[in-house]
């Protein structure tokens, strides 16, 4: 009899080490991932259909001004207000009615009135039968449009005169030819 109590503890021990250790590396993992998603150079964050926040990478909470742990599990338009959060929406909303990965180009203002440019790509996620989420990589690429525009600007005008150029002429001449050869001119 008491070696079937002795026996029956065994089991019961093995079982709670088991246990001990899966939890272990289940929270191993978990450090492994934060440590990679908050050293990418990108907005990671994980909203569900109802528009709730269910995970932000310290960048993303950083451009928030809040805490990972005061964003997660809140509506968007609580952590960054309604019209923000309506904007973002537009495109959240057309990766649950898709069910497919869309790549989309936003604007938002970064709160000091300067214009952010992003490229964002969300992908649908499914949580449980009944929930669904969207993964979200925003990457601010203000910058290379900054330098795309400026680009541009130097191919049509002159470095000295700041008047368009030969090339700009050229470009231009050719439409309104097109046009009025269209029109019968």
């Amino acid at each position: 009899m008491i070696w079937v109590k002795l026996l029956v503890c065994a089991v019961f021990l093995l079982i709670y080490l088991s246990k001990k250790k899966l939890e272990n590396v289940v929270k191993e993992q978990n450090k492994l991932l934060d440590a990679v998603l908050n050293n990418v150079d990108a907005y990671v964050y994980m909203k569900d259909d109802q528009r709730y926040f269910r995970y932000v990478n310290d960048k993303t909470a950083a451009m928030f001004g809040q805490s990972n742990d005061n964003i997660i599990g809140k509506l968007d338009s609580d952590v960054i207000g309604q019209e923000m959060a309506d904007h973002f929406w537009q495109s959240d909303k057309l990766v649950f009615e898709t069910n497919e990965k869309q790549t989309i180009e936003e604007l938002a203002d970064d709160g000091e009135g300067n214009l952010r440019h992003y490229i964002s790509i969300k992908m649908p996620h499914k949580i449980s039968e009944k929930s669904r989420a969207l993964i979200g990589f925003s990457t601010d690429v203000t910058e290379l449009y900054q330098l795309k525009e400026e680009f541009k600007k130097q191919a049509n005008t002159d470095a000295l005169t700041s008047l368009y150029n030969r090339r700009y002429f050229f470009e231009h001449a050719a439409i309104e030819f097109n046009r009025a050869k269209q029109h019968g001119l």
